[in-house]
């Protein structure tokens, strides 16, 4: 009785499993089949069974599918042989197989099992794959991927042509060993190391410039944005990189321009700005009404031409870390005093009042370079402040900080422009270059000495509402004086 239960039981389940079970003979039909198989591929058993089953295998699959069995009629097994059959409706289905060969019988027991969605799913991340690599070797930057243990996991066709390796030569490598100078593989070393611990990261997620190797041993100056990303518990870090060795190239040819032509300038201006003063105080004899007004269209574009000059100069002068400050013990208020005071011949002229409120706030400082970095906001305010308007020099203390502000009624600008008004050459109506003798260089120059002496500048404004420019400047702690560059 217990025979035809267990018997009973195996039927039951041969009917009932969604795997593919069928009896195969040596002579190539199959002998028996479960109802999975017309489930799944269409066919009846009675189908299938009329002809031999290689006939339903897919043309490509016929000469390893003949093969795997030529093993089987010799004993061995099959584990996870891959294969498509032939549905009823014309179409194929993958089939993941294990068999054993009952080799005395002439027999195969084999159980099947349709894999076909996995397939479709690894062939549309292959796809997808090989679209993402087509996207990234056909980009115009240097592409490189990292892992958490600092080895170069990819490498666009781009990275090759840059760097003169072969992505088979670096994936696997360290990237500090490959791309970054010897005196930065220390602080790469300790900001990977930082970011794995913390999840932070200064340098990440914004654009860099910095060298990096070729394979020849020269460096490449390089603009770069870091990407970290963590997926399935895994952190790994992505890099766009362009090379910037014309741009450097322009930049250092233009600066080299700018400084000839700015020192040869001048020497001339001076002369010509000398000669002027004399004919406009009449020391070479009277002018006509309309010479006189020339002459002081000469002199107005000749001080702008002067003013410009001493501006790229000074310019130069940060880039080339030559800017010096000379530190000593100096007060807030005596210095917006000054600055008002310098500047109230020009507010009076364009009929603008000042209005002055200053605290005093001790400072260590370069008062020379603050004084300029207040008469630049000055001089902008009066300049952009129509006649019968007020523009107020404020300066106070506030948690240990001396603030200072510069507040005007003019037309403003665009909220969108508070940190572009500080590039250089930047101006909101290119016509200020003629109309308001604006350089656009000023606030480029105050933003920077204001930074040199570790404080921080921003503007407030909204068209025709005005604009506030302010700035900080930690509070002296005492000590002597003190040089340094500004560099």
């Amino acid at each position: 009785m217990a025979r035809p239960r267990v018997e009973t039981e195996l039927d039951r389940f041969f009917r009932l499993t969604l795997d593919l079970l069928c009896i195969a003979g040596f002579d190539g039909f199959f002998k028996r089949l479960n109802p999975a198989w017309e489930n799944t591929l269409g066919w009846s058993a009675r189908e299938l069974m009329a002809r031999p089953y290689i006939e339903f295998v897919h043309p490509d699959d016929r000469a390893r599918t003949l093969a795997e069995a030529q093993k089987l009629a010799g004993g061995a097994l099959t584990i996870t042989f891959e294969n498509r059959y032939r549905a009823k409706d014309g179409s194929y289905r993958w089939l993941q197989w294990n068999s054993t060969p009952v080799v005395e019988q002439e027999l195969i027991f084999a159980a099947a099992r349709d894999i076909t969605e996995r397939k479709q799913a690894e062939q549309a991340l292959r796809e997808s794959e090989e679209h993402t690599r087509l996207i990234l070797d056909r980009a115009y930057d240097s592409f490189v991927a990292m892992d958490a243990g600092g080895l170069i996991t990819d490498w666009n066709l781009q990275a090759e042509r840059l760097f003169g390796w072969s992505r088979q030569e670096v994936v696997g490598r360290p990237l500090a060993e490959v791309l970054i100078p010897p005196r930065y593989r220390e602080a790469h070393w300790r900001g990977l190391e930082r970011y794995m611990a913390t999840g932070e990261g200064p340098l990440l997620n914004r654009p860099l410039e910095m060298p990096a190797l070729h394979r020849d041993g020269h460096e490449v100056p390089v603009e770069l944005s870091v990407t970290p990303l963590r997926w399935r518990g895994r952190h790994s870090f992505y890099a766009f990189l362009r090379d910037i060795s014309g741009r450097k190239a322009l930049e250092r040819m233009k600066d080299e321009f700018i400084s000839m032509v700015s020192h040869e300038l001048r020497t001339p201006l001076s002369s010509l700005r000398g000669a002027l003063s004399m004919l406009q105080r009449g020391r070479l004899g009277a002018l006509s009404a309309e010479g006189q007004r020339m002459l002081d269209i000469a002199v107005e574009d000749t001080d702008r031409l002067v003013r410009l000059t001493n501006d790229i100069l000074d310019i130069e002068r940060m880039e080339a870390g030559r800017y010096t400050l000379v530190k000593r013990a100096c007060d807030a208020a005596q210095l917006v005093s000054r600055a008002v005071e310098l500047m109230r011949p020009m507010a009076e002229k364009a009929e603008v009042a000042l209005s002055v409120s200053a605290e005093p706030a001790p400072l260590r400082a370069d008062p020379d370079r603050l004084l300029q970095a207040l008469a630049n906001l000055i001089s902008n305010a009066v300049k952009f402040s129509p006649a019968g308007r007020t523009v107020w020099v404020n300066a106070w203390k506030q948690a240990g900080e001396a603030f200072f502000q510069v507040k005007d009624e003019g037309r403003g600008f665009p909220s969108e422009n508070r940190e572009a008004v500080f590039e250089r050459f930047q101006q909101i109506d290119p016509s200020d270059s003629r109309e308001k003798g604006a350089t656009g260089l000023g606030l480029f120059i105050t933003r920077n000495i204001v930074q040199q002496h570790g404080g921080r500048i921003w503007a407030e404004s909204a068209p025709g509402q005005g604009s506030t420019f302010s700035f900080t400047l930690p509070l002296a702690a005492g000590g002597a004086d003190e040089e340094s560059s500004g560099g």
